[in-house]
């Protein structure tokens, strides 16, 4: 199955990229196809090791109070350009005694933005996915998902969480076939349930259960997860001087993609050190306004490199962003504790890039 599932979208990867060396002018139709599959993939590698990790017990899953009404808007308005284009409905409704549960927040999100996803994709023009969330027996709250699609029928269902199960009639490409399994061991690991009801010809329900907080319990502080769609920056004015980045990477084709990259966001004089002691060298020689550093370099690892350049008054207060292939949650957490400004991972997203480039003009 994974073997299946990942040569897939590299099919058209390493497809079009040889139709796109043999037949340049079409670059625009190729590029998209190339796009849309390696996107694809790194959502597929992303879900794959999500699911490993929460299988051999390894999840990073802190309970705190959570709002179910936040946790429901922030699912709500991910979905509404999706939901606008299909014609179809959302809406959330909170009763007394459920606004709070015992959750990792955004393990909630995703396992809820997953149901309703789902929701919304089998649901035809016209219709309406309700997100409500309900005081049930044993102090629990349950957050039901209904939606007026097709239905599922009766033995079908044991299929629904099963990894890269795809019911009969799904269409192809319609994700990676992990949403479910992982919205299961999600809710799972802290501490309950998920169900679902359905029935062909009237639509399907899932619920997800969780402990309710005590009363007067306080939710947690919202956090930046459903921040993932914000529009793109307006376009960069061209600057008087060009900023200055150094990249510490030893690969030289991440390096001529990120040069590429930077060529489209105004002036950027990009400079290159292939080993962290290169690196430390045109640090200390440049005066910089960035530094974008490779975590395993073959002499020596990034958190090196960085307690190094804090060390120095000449680069101590040079932002210095990681830009790497080690997308584990713990690595980035450890990043940051160690005084990294952000954490850029691999394959490199363009419009990060360019933010992250707007806030240094």
């Amino acid at each position: 199955r994974v073997s299946h599932e990942l040569r897939t979208p590299l099919n058209a990867v390493v497809g079009f990229s040889q139709l796109l060396l043999r037949d340049p002018q079409e670059v625009t139709l190729y590029a998209t196809h190339i796009q849309r599959a390696g996107t694809h993939l790194l959502a597929l590698v992303n879900d794959m090791l999500n699911l490993a990790r929460l299988e051999t017990g390894c999840a990073d899953v802190e309970l705190h109070p959570v709002s179910t009404t936040t946790v429901m808007q922030r699912c709500l308005d991910l979905l509404k350009p999706d939901a606008h284009r299909q014609g179809v409905s959302l809406h959330a409704t909170t009763e007394p005694g459920a606004e709070v549960v015992m959750a990792d927040q955004r393990g909630l999100t995703q396992s809820l933005l997953n149901l309703a996803g789902n929701a919304l994709k089998f649901s035809p023009q016209g219709a309406t996915v309700h997100m409500r969330a309900r005081r049930v027996a044993g102090d629990r709250v349950q957050i039901a998902v209904t939606d007026q699609g097709t239905g599922i029928a009766a033995e079908l269902l044991p299929l629904l969480f099963q990894p890269f199960s795809q019911l009969p009639g799904t269409p192809k490409n319609n994700g990676t076939g992990l949403g479910l399994a992982i919205s299961r061991q999600l809710i799972q690991a802290m501490g309950g349930e998920v169900a679902v009801r359905s029935a062909v010809g009237a639509g399907s329900t899932f619920t997800i259960a969780l402990d309710a907080a005590e009363a007067g319990a306080q939710a947690a502080a919202d956090s930046a997860y459903a921040m993932l769609e914000a529009p793109p920056p307006p376009p960069t004015p061209p600057a008087s001087v060009p900023l200055s980045v150094l990249y510490i990477e030893d690969d030289p084709v991440n390096v001529l993609l990120v040069e590429h990259m930077l060529a489209h966001f105004g002036q950027v004089q990009l400079h290159h050190a292939a080993t962290a002691t290169e690196g430390r060298q045109q640090a200390m020689a440049l005066k910089l306004d960035l530094i974008l550093l490779d975590m395993n370099l073959p002499d020596g690892h990034g958190l090196e490199v960085l307690a190094s350049l804090r060390a120095q008054a000449r680069t101590a207060k040079v932002p210095v962003v990681a830009l790497s292939a080690d997308a584990l949650p713990e690595s980035i957490s450890a990043a940051r504790a160690a005084g990294f400004d952000d954490y850029l991972t691999k394959p490199v997203d363009m419009l990060k890039l360019e933010r992250l480039v707007s806030c240094l003009r």
